[in-house]
């Protein structure tokens, strides 16, 4: 079959090859204990931790070579029967590695029947963005309806998700972005307002409502940022961390913690769920009727072929991206 190494850490325009290797005989070792579902791929899912693959900069690095690609979309070709799932069903699955290949072995116990109505591309976006929001917002978060929250990065795969589903989940989202085609984006995903970073997003925030949000989430980082972030809460806000995209790991101050009791939670949805199985069942249980009725929807704004993940990263790399970037296997 056709897949995609990562062969060094050279970064993303050397660092791949695509190769004609063996069918993959095994789940990734994280899933060792779980039933495995053979999937053709369809579409694979491209993400900034692929990026930092390629330049050995993840916090996890697999021994080299190996596939990237942590989720899927694409048709079953062999399921457990215990999985509820058959041969030629439309799936999309979180695989955490392998996925950029022609096919993958996925746990069953993240492997989902497409919603109606989702094409594979969009299929290949659905699982861990939209399952790492409902983490943040609900399981770390403790986000009730009603309550006024302020997402950065919110034009990105998964600060757009955060954004669709607080918004189906009743709350008052804001939202900050870095250009204004993300921030038209923000605000069909959800956003009652919307700023800009280099526009003292901080300042208009306070002006517009002075009484503060009840929680920032912040899968963007860098210390500048974080600092802003703290000083926009409310009196017993939450500051929610989700990754550090800006590249640069966040300091959070705790005397801002202590003067107005904040909170700072950080959400790893690897692991929170991986290998508990209910906590993934009840998770997607929750997110379905969203999906089933629209509020909530990736947005794929660029395709690539397989052979072409290079390019794939380096439009990674410029930031630019709104929504969701895959890679069309088959």
């Amino acid at each position: 079959m056709r897949a995609i190494h990562v062969v060094d850490h050279s970064g993303p325009e050397t660092a791949l090859r695509l190769v004609d290797t063996a069918r993959p005989p095994q789940l990734a070792p994280l899933f060792s204990d779980e039933m495995p579902v053979r999937i053709a791929v369809h579409a694979a899912g491209v993400t900034y931790p692929d990026l930092l693959h390629t330049e050995g900069k993840y916090q996890e690095q697999p021994e080299l070579p190996f596939v990237p690609g942590a989720e899927v979309s694409g048709t079953v070709i062999a399921a457990p029967s215990e999985s509820g799932l058959a041969p030629g069903d439309a799936v999309a699955a979180y695989c955490h590695h392998g996925g950029w290949a022609e096919e993958v072995l996925a746990p069953a116990s993240l492997t989902y029947t497409l919603p109606a109505g989702m094409d594979h591309d969009a299929g290949a976006a659905m699982v861990s963005n939209y399952h790492t929001a409902y983490a943040a917002l609900v399981l770390r978060g403790g986000l009730t309806a009603g309550e006024r929250v302020l997402v950065h990065g919110a034009a990105g795969g998964l600060g757009s998700a955060i954004v669709q589903l607080a918004s189906a989940l009743g709350a008052e989202v804001l939202a900050v972005v870095s250009s204004s085609a993300k921030a038209e984006y923000a605000r069909a995903c959800g956003a009652r307002a919307v700023f800009r970073v280099g526009d003292e997003w901080r300042r208009q925030i306070k002006e517009s409502f002075p009484e503060g949000v009840q929680m920032v989430l912040d899968p963007v980082g860098g210390s500048a940022r974080s600092v802003d972030s703290l000083r926009v809460l409310a009196q017993g806000g939450r500051y929610v961390v989700l990754g550090f995209t800006s590249g640069e790991i966040s300091q959070i101050p705790a005397n801002r913690l202590l003067l107005r009791n904040l909170t700072a939670v950080g959400v790893a949805w690897g692991d929170l769920t991986f290998g508990r199985q209910g906590v993934n069942a009840s998770i997607h249980e929750k997110l379905e009727p969203f999906f089933t009725d629209g509020r909530l929807s990736p947005l794929v704004s660029d395709r690539f072929e397989l052979q072409d993940a290079a390019a794939a990263l380096k439009k990674m790399a410029s930031r630019d991206v709104i929504g969701r970037v895959v890679l069309l296997v088959r």
